[in-house]
């Protein structure tokens, strides 16, 4: 499906703008269920070839870091094909995205192939009493807000950063996608070294400090852009609040999944596809209400003082954290661990 959104997209540029903007609506809305549907699915089963929590943590780690170099090397590639006009920059690089879509595939088939030992799941049955469950546990819904509210503010950068650096600082268009590689090459980093970590230390912690940096982070930002603008000094130093956000937006991500497994199991049974879904909707919805509520909050006070309130907001949600430091286990239909 991803791959035939993508294929209309890249002649999306031949259109008037009318016609572009509505088959570019409709093709993104395509693409985020699909992307939904393999991310839930895909990490689901990722966690279930490990029953150690160990081997477990360090396979959530490295997926997160593929994501991470993904979008390492995706951000500079964008921006430099958008440099070369509408119509052409535009249709190579969804040509790209198709051609990576088809290896993608392919791969997915060879591992499909390849029988692997899984972990028995809770068999509970597809249906809103799982859902409803699961929604109303006091523990879930917390790390769902936390994600949410994380990627509230991680989407209000990526939607206002680079339209204020140009406006403010007159950054060139080419190097909007570089300042982005400033918070995702710690995001690679962190991610896999927090995964083992925070395992030993309490994955409560992870969720405390990334919301931390990241709220530090986005509070930071508007002072590092007005002296820049003051003393006339080059928008690079703006990576440096960058590289908080990306390291908690690193250490976030990379236990959120293993955690919220380890939470469902403990008090509803082995549902990892229902765990893998909390986690993909709280990351969903905080980006879907951040650009909305953002972009019409610029609007009425401005930049510097959205940013404030964003970081203040994060940093207060990070204490909540430590509320998760205990999980009572209330699971009453326990399943028998698997050797794996």
């Amino acid at each position: 499906v991803m791959l035939f959104s993508t294929f209309f997209m890249a002649f999306a540029g031949d259109l008037s703008w009318d016609h572009r903007y509505a088959i570019v609506l409709l093709c993104r809305c395509i693409q985020g269920a699909s992307s939904g549907l393999a991310a839930t699915a895909g990490m689901a089963w990722l966690l279930s070839l490990f029953a150690d929590e160990k081997k477990r943590s360090r396979a959530i780690g490295l997926a997160v870091t593929g994501v991470g170099l993904g979008i390492i090397i995706g951000m500079p590639l964008g921006t430099a094909f958008a440099s070369l006009g509408v119509k052409t920059g535009w249709r190579i690089t969804f040509l790209l995205l198709d051609s990576i879509l088809v290896l993608n595939i392919g791969l997915l088939f060879y591992c499909l192939g390849a029988k692997l030992p899984q972990v028995k799941q809770q068999d509970d049955g597809l249906g809103w009493r799982v859902v409803l469950r699961l929604a109303t546990d006091p523990y879930v819904f917390q790390l769902f807000m936390l994600g949410c509210i994380l990627n509230m503010g991680m989407s209000a950068l990526e939607s206002t950063l680079p339209a204020w650096l140009r406006m403010v600082l007159g950054a060139p268009r080419w190097s909007l996608g570089v300042f982005f590689m400033a918070c995702h090459i710690p995001y690679t980093i962190v991610a896999p070294l927090s995964s083992q970590l925070f395992l030993k230390v309490g994955r409560h912690w992870a969720i405390f400090l990334g919301n931390l940096l990241l709220g530090f982070g986005m509070f930071a930002i508007p002072s590092f852009i007005y002296v820049l603008h003051k003393y006339q000094l080059s928008a690079g130093y703006v990576c440096i609040p960058l590289i908080a956000v990306g390291s908690g937006l690193g250490m976030f991500d990379a236990v959120s999944m293993p955690f919220a497994a380890d939470i469902v199991a403990k008090r509803h049974g082995n549902l990892l596809g229902s765990a893998c879904a909390i986690i993909n909707a709280s990351w969903s919805t905080g980006f879907f209400i951040g650009p909305i509520a953002v972009n019409a909050a610029v609007d009425a006070c401005g930049y510097q003082w959205v940013y404030v309130f964003v970081g203040q907001v994060i940093l207060l949600s990070s204490f909540s954290a430590f509320s998760l430091k205990r999980i009572p286990d209330t699971n009453t239909h326990k399943i028998n661990k698997p050797l794996v």
